[in-house]
């Protein structure tokens, strides 16, 4: 009897659907709550930074007011909506693959398997997600339509911790992050003959787009499995 046939205690249930749902909703949530108040300070700066462009004060001084006013613009747009962007998509493929592997090793331990995900060879945590769920739960991950954008997900978000949200020109991931970025991000540099690109995250509407796919891809995975219980 192979674990595909192995009779299984485990199973999904509305609950687990629920705290997908729930879970999602307090992502956008806080979304919401921090974007609307990069609006506000965004808003108020550029009111306080037309009121200075016209008015007759002397405005060519470093520390004059308007520069001051316009500094503190950039820093707001490149600097702190950037950094809260970059932490949401962290926070969120973070959810996904500890939920995923909390998923993987509590069939595991149901099944009493032999082996766990940590037994699997692989690239990386999530390659090792798919194969055993291949293996032992009958889910082909990497069919679902989601499957490429989690894995983009996962390279953004490696990109971010790792090497300080930039990617070469020349690494392995680039074309595929090129791909992913197109109506999404950008990936910015002021080299003609750029060697690497500074990745940021101008639209809102790309975090909105990652919340309801991982949702989704979550949901799919739970309503995908099959369960196979020991008849009594």
């Amino acid at each position: 009897m192979n674990d595909r046939e192995s009779y299984t205690k485990f199973a999904f249930e509305g609950a687990d659907l629920f705290y997908v749902e729930l879970s999602m909703v307090s992502f956008k949530n806080y979304l919401k709550l921090i974007e609307d108040n990069f609006d506000q300070q965004k808003n108020i700066l550029t009111d306080r930074y037309n009121q200075f462009k016209n008015s007759n004060e002397d405005n060519d001084n470093f520390r004059s007011p308007l520069h001051m006013t316009s500094e503190q613009l950039y820093e707001l747009e490149e600097e702190f909506v950037q950094r809260f962007r970059q932490s949401l998509i962290i926070q969120l493929f973070s959810y996904v693959e500890r939920d995923l592997k909390s998923i993987c090793n509590s069939h595991s331990s149901s099944t009493e398997s032999i082996y766990s995900i940590i037994d699997l060879k692989g690239s990386n945590d999530l390659d090792k997600i798919k194969k055993y769920m291949s293996k032992s739960m009958n889910i082909e991950i990497a069919k679902f339509s989601l499957w490429p954008f989690i894995n983009s997900l996962r390279i953004l978000r490696n990109k971010i911790v790792h090497e300080d949200a930039t990617i070469q020109a020349n690494d392995n991931d680039f074309n595929n992050l090129f791909a992913f970025a197109k109506n999404r991000f950008k990936l910015k540099s002021d080299n003609p003959k750029p060697i690497f690109y500074t990745i940021k995250l101008y639209d809102q509407i790309f975090l909105n787009e990652c919340i309801k796919n991982v949702e989704d891809f979550m949901k799919e995975i739970m309503l995908t499995y099959k369960p196979i219980f020991n008849k009594v």
